[in-house]
């Protein structure tokens, strides 16, 4: 008897997969328009929270963030856009590539700094890829994660 029950439900939920599966078939909207992407370049020395900002607006949790050894890639997806952002280490062994990341392809250029001093102390190097940017966003921050309590 008890194997009669559960030959019923099986067939039951297979039904009721297939019946959901026809009505989504059939009263489905349309597909939404495709959220356009931009490539953008995060760039700032060390310890500016640059793993901190992407981790949030990608809403992942990153209560302890490693320092970035070469690059990270985060897909930041918004509601009406998609951010497909690369992170460049700051540390002295990696600042020397960071002309190697950018290229044509990419949209914008995102810097952080902690201190005017930081900011100020990289324009140099930012100068000429903020003249070829269509977007070029200069983020001053007064705090990075670890100064901040948790």
């Amino acid at each position: 008897m008890a194997s009669v029950v559960k030959g019923f439900q099986l067939v039951f939920a297979v039904v009721r997969i297939k019946c959901f599966q026809a009505y989504k078939a059939v009263f489905r909207g349309p597909d939404p328009p495709p959220r356009p992407q931009f490539d953008l370049i995060a760039a700032g020395l060390s310890g500016t929270g640059k793993t901190t900002v992407l981790s949030s607006l990608c809403g992942e949790e990153n209560s302890n963030p490693e320092p970035t050894n070469g690059f990270a890639i985060k897909a930041a997806q918004l509601d009406q856009v998609i951010f497909n952002v690369k992170e460049l280490g700051g540390s002295d062994k990696f600042r020397p590539y960071w002309d190697k990341y950018y290229n044509a392809e990419v949209d914008g250029l995102v810097r952080l700094a902690l201190s005017q001093r930081h900011y100020n102390g990289t324009a140099r190097r930012f100068k000429h890829w903020q003249t070829q940017c269509c977007l070029c966003v200069g983020v001053y921050a007064g705090c990075n994660s670890r100064s901040i309590s948790h």
